[in-house]
């Protein structure tokens, strides 16, 4: 009688946090949203986190919020009365921000690290956001843990085929 093959990711929720977080780009408080930009294109990176001094994170940018402040859209011609926009039906110019603390979006979920997957999974579902900032004893930044990360992990355990199992470890991301 043969046994059958073991297989590749076996999923086990009380693995670290670490297996999945990965190390964000990061850039003080204050800095400007061009000098930001460009850390991030060096770092090749799909999301910024704001640090403070003792590089305790404040808040996060990701590339979606950029996008949508920065990239033009044509106004929506049969928009209320009084908005201004150019012959093409593009707006005319607003202020843009140009600080990285204009932009942000506070980071509202914050996991101890070493905590568990499953805590993790329980943190973001619990407050409803898509990423937590994974911090040690002191409050430094860690890493971020997001739900896609998450889910990831459990896509590539399902997609070897067999049944996903407790107690191997996952493969570990952005360590």
């Amino acid at each position: 009688m043969s046994t059958a093959p073991a297989p590749l990711f076996w999923l086990d929720p009380n693995q670290p946090v670490d297996t999945v977080m990965t190390r964000p780009v990061t850039v003080p408080s204050g800095i400007g949203i061009r000098a930001a930009l460009a850390e991030l294109t060096e770092a090749g990176g799909d999301e910024i986190v704001i640090v403070d001094r003792r590089r305790r994170p404040l808040g996060v940018i990701a590339g979606q919020r950029v996008a949508a402040e920065w990239c033009p859209h044509p106004a929506d011609r049969a928009s209320s009365p009084g908005s201004e926009t150019d012959p093409e039906g593009w707006p005319l110019p607003v202020p843009t921000p140009s600080r990285v603390d204009e932009l942000m979006v506070p980071i509202r979920a914050r996991l101890a690290a070493g905590a568990s997957i499953a805590r993790a999974c329980a943190l973001l579902a619990t407050e409803g956001c898509a990423r937590a900032a994974v911090v040690s004893s002191s409050g430094r930044l860690v890493g971020i843990v997001t739900a896609s990360a998450v889910l990831g992990w459990v896509a590539r355990a399902v997609r070897s085929g067999e049944t996903p199992r407790v107690a191997q470890s996952p493969p570990r991301w952005g360590a």
